[in-house]
């Protein structure tokens, strides 16, 4: 169950999360769409109630670096589970840098499926380094990769971005590429583009609102079908001049071909990788590949492949049944708690971001929590810049509806007119998709007084706030040839407002802005805002060049903390397993002398998490903690073979480290916490020759 804040009985009626989809916070007003809108109702919110600025980018969403953008599945993962993980882009390029990829059981089937047949692998994704989708970088690991393992034949796939990076930049993706390519090629080996097209024409549609874009891409990618052309380059240049004014999003597809015979079609016996790591708009294509049963679309022939997704995308409908890389397990989400707190919730967007208020929010499930009722409301087939106010009328009607009933204590909803309708490019409907997200809200939020109850107004993300790219020594956008302002249609990485709605309580409730931002990377958080839990942070790894066998407890105890060391509180039993297992007298040496033992047996000591807010020192008090980076000890314990986790709290991350390629095992914990095991008990449960060494046992646990 949820732990109740004493101090605070709560409030009468129902919490209300509006997250208005690609709203951010911009240093100036030029080229903000948001800055253009009138939006009366926002300005009053702004104003007259508390409200702080948020991160929604880079680390502090768990994205591998803070130039990396956020988006809508990160943010509505981060929003609904209260916690920061590691998210699609860090988890492939770790897995990349630690070699973890390529040992995975599903890369060695898709070489071992080429191989069996023609020799063939396709790799097919959106071809940029957005990093929103996927990475290029990515790519290129990939093809080199099926180069080494011996690989005859590479064919790549290419869906044009122009979306989450500048709109007509393509041509800087693919002409190096091609030449990456060419460095590879030898009498053994053959790689080249095989077909291509917009993202927003072909291929990546998502939550099934218009599947002719799927098939298109399938036609294209797998049968061959389209507008031949010699080279990738001449396609898109000759395209650009046939369809003057398009962007790369939404070019046509096309073939590459030699002889008038396609150069990458997919047969029986091939492989193909989906190589996006996102899965809202792989889920499809995915489908349309492995499902035996499939209706949307007549395949006109389905060829036999070993198909792989980089990452899974649909975690209860196991789409797709082979992944490079495993996601994050997100546990202990919100919706979660609420449901086992008997709290009935209510989730409602249109077609374009239900998934984000469903699967997204409830960390990467499909299914419904007990107590939680969906609305969908569906999307408009049409480019988004021509019915800018979408649905945000009638996603307002159906929470009001619901607030109405009085069934729901915990409610939320997506706006996605700012994100949507800012990708376009187009200035003037972006300021109209503002204006339509207001006036919803002018009459969502009296309905929410009605029923006695408070909103945070909240955003996953910018879009809107920057359409213009902005010239970096004039301040000023930055124009075309004929003098127009250049359009922006990618996130930005500006901060999204929290705003607390609250007529209620009398102004018990409130936001407290930190230094750094309540989004910051929890390392570099000061204070929590729940309870006023301090951040902590652990302590460092004791982790020696030889080290063969690694103890990770969960997060140091306040003793330990207070002491920095180890293990420091005196009735956890650590110590004395430990130097029961080396025969030494571990707990009469001082703290020098012990991490000296320890080292010098081959064993290292760490923790699963760096920081985390806490009161007290109990696993179960623990909230919005920060793992520490394991994929960097490979180059600080080479030697490293073994993982032992002190109790369940930590070994909740064995998976990971398992996936890294460690063995790994969950102990009891030597914390006194663990009371219903005796000394005799926990030192009974040992494995034998941990790495090589003779030792009898291997705990954690503070």
């Amino acid at each position: 169950m949820l732990p109740r804040f004493s101090a605070f009985p709560g409030i009468a009626g129902p919490v209300v999360t509006i997250v208005m989809d690609g709203y951010g916070l911009a240093k100036t007003d030029i080229g903000s769409a948001i800055a253009a809108a009138r939006k009366p109702t926002l300005d009053r919110l702004f104003a007259q109630y508390p409200n702080v600025r948020l991160l929604a980018h880079g680390k502090a969403v768990g994205m591998p670096s803070d130039d990396d953008m956020g988006n809508s599945e990160v943010g509505h993962n981060a929003i609904g589970a209260g916690q920061v993980y590691a998210q699609g882009a860090a988890l492939v390029a770790d897995a990349i840098a630690s070699g973890s990829i390529w040992a995975g059981q599903a890369w060695r089937e898709i070489v071992a499926g080429a191989k069996s047949a023609r020799g063939v692998i396709h790799f097919l994704g959106l071809f940029s380094d957005g990093n929103v989708h996927s990475h290029i970088d990515h790519l290129k690991a990939l093809v080199a990769r099926a180069k080494e393992e011996g690989i005859g034949t590479v064919r790549v796939h290419v869906l044009l971005d122009g979306r989450d990076v500048p709109e007509t930049s393509a041509l800087d993706y693919v002409e190096p590429f091609d030449a990456f390519l060419a460095s590879l090629n030898d009498g053994g080996f053959d790689a080249c583009i095989a077909s291509g097209g917009g993202r927003q024409n072909i291929t990546m549609d998502r939550y099934e609102a218009n599947w002719a874009m799927v098939e298109k891409g399938w036609r294209v990618h797998v049968l061959g079908e389209g507008k031949q052309f010699p080279d990738c380059v001449t396609a898109i240049k000759a395209l650009r001049e046939q369809h003057p004014g398009t962007i790369d999003q939404d070019l046509p597809p096309f073939v590459i071909a030699a002889n008038g015979k396609p150069l990458g079609t997919i047969e029986d016996g091939d492989s193909v990788v989906f190589f996006n790591f996102r899965g809202d708009r792989a889920i499809e294509i995915t489908r349309a590949f492995e499902d035996a049963d499939f209706d949307k679309f007549d395949r006109v022939c389905w060829p036999k492949v070993t198909y792989a997704g980089m990452l899974q995308y649909d975690g209860d409908l196991k789409l797709p049944k082979r992944f490079l890389v495993d996601p994050p397990a997100i546990r202990d989400t919100a919706g979660e708690w609420f449901a086992k707190s008997g709290i009935a919730q209510f989730a409602c967007s249109e077609t374009q971001k239900f998934g984000h208020v469903t699967y997204f929010w409830n960390g990467n499930r499909s299914g419904k929590l007990d107590g939680e009722t969906w609305q969908e409301v569906p999307s408009d087939v049409v480019p988004f810049e021509q019915r800018p106010w979408m649905k945000s009328a009638e996603i307002a009607d159906a929470m009001i509806a619901a607030l109405r009933n009085g069934q729901y204590r915990a409610l939320r909803c997506n706006f996605a007119n700012g994100d949507m309708v800012g990708h376009t490019g187009h200035f003037r409907a972006a300021t109209m998709a503002i204006e339509a997200v207001d006036l919803a809200l002018a009459r969502l939020l009296p309905a929410i007084d009605v029923a006695g109850g408070v909103a945070l107004v909240t955003a996953d993300h910018g879009n809107a706030d920057e359409m213009y790219e902005i010239d970096k020594k004039t301040g000023q956008p930055s124009t075309n040839k004929d003098g127009s302002y250049q359009a922006k249609t990618s996130h930005t990485l500006n901060p999204v407002p929290l705003i607390l709605y609250d007529n209620v309580s009398g102004g018990r409730l409130g936001l407290r802005q930190t230094a750094t931002g309540l989004g910051r990377k929890p390392a570099d958080r000061e204070v929590s805002g729940a309870a006023g839990a301090a951040r902590l942070t652990g302590l460092p790894p004791l982790i020696g060049p030889g080290a063969r066998v690694l103890i990770l407890g969960s997060f140091p105890s306040e003793a330990s903390l207070a002491a920095r060391q180890y293990y420091a509180h005196k009735q956890n039993q650590f110590w004395r397993i430990l130097g029961a297992v080396l025969g030494q007298p571990v707990t009469t040496m001082d703290y020098a002398a012990k991490q000296a033992a320890v080292t010098a047996a081959g064993i290292a000591i760490w923790d699963v998490y760096a920081s985390c807010e806490r009161a007290g020192s109990l696993d179960s008090a623990i909230r919005n903690a920060w793992p520490n980076d394991f994929g960097a000890l490979r180059k600080s314990a080479v030697a490293l073979r073994r993982v032992c986790f002190n109790g369940q709290a930590a070994g909740r991350f064995a998976p990971q480290l398992t996936a890294l390629g460690y063995e790994t095992r969950v102990l009891p914990s030597t914390s006194p916490a663990n009371a219903g095991w005796s000394y005799e008990r926990k030192l009974a449960a040992r494995p034998e020759g941990i790495g090589g060494l003779s030792l009898r046992r291997c705990s954690g646990g503070q």
